[in-house]
């Protein structure tokens, strides 16, 4: 074997210990959805002062747990019967960008100046019923509650106070959420 192949081979070693882990820096681990990856730290990294993991964690009393739940937003531009949804798979993790999302998929659904957030859920159930107006025109009604069940039962029973002939739109959960075990 000459030196230029150990050497070749030496820094393939060298080199295989330095990754990213999905776009985070070191210490750190993806959380969060495609749309809004969140990048946590792991817990211990670095307590001692250099960029290695620490040997032992911090004296427990120190431990704080934050749990960050997601959300998830319905917008609706009645006019132009326009709906648009956000976070319905995985959940967002600032309520602001679900209904931010929510308004851009209104507006690409069609809808314009008129979407607004018809409803905002966090780590919950949420259902849209469908029914005719008195005006002849189809009017949404949306809920929220601990299971599709109820959701869709207080939806129903909205829709069926002011149109006729109500049904089901849509109806799912937001079950997601975000840990984060830090130190003070």
């Amino acid at each position: 074997m000459n030196i230029r192949t150990l050497v070749l081979l030496g820094l393939i070693v060298a080199i295989g210990d330095a990754h990213a882990e999905q776009g985070c820096p070191d210490g750190q681990y993806p959380g969060g959805n495609p749309t809004g990856q969140l990048c946590i730290p792991l817990p211990g990294y670095g307590l001692n002062g250099d960029s290695k993991p620490a040997d032992a964690a911090p004296d427990t009393s120190q431990a704080i747990e934050r749990e960050y739940k997601a959300w998830a937003a319905i917008a609706h531009d009645p006019g132009k019967r326009s709906l648009g949804m956000a976070g319905q798979d995985n959940g967002i993790s600032e309520k602001k960008e679900a209904e931010q999302a929510a308004l851009e998929a209104c507006r690409d659904n069609g809808g314009g100046t008129g979407c607004a957030i018809l409803l905002s859920y966090r780590s919950e159930c949420a259902a849209i019923a469908v029914g005719m107006g008195a005006d002849g025109n189809a009017a949404l009604f949306a809920d929220k509650g601990r299971s599709e069940a109820q959701a869709l039962a207080t939806a129903l029973a909205r829709c069926a106070k002011s149109a006729q002939m109500c049904q089901k739109l849509n109806s799912n959960c937001v079950t997601g959420s975000f840990h984060f075990d830090g130190w003070r």
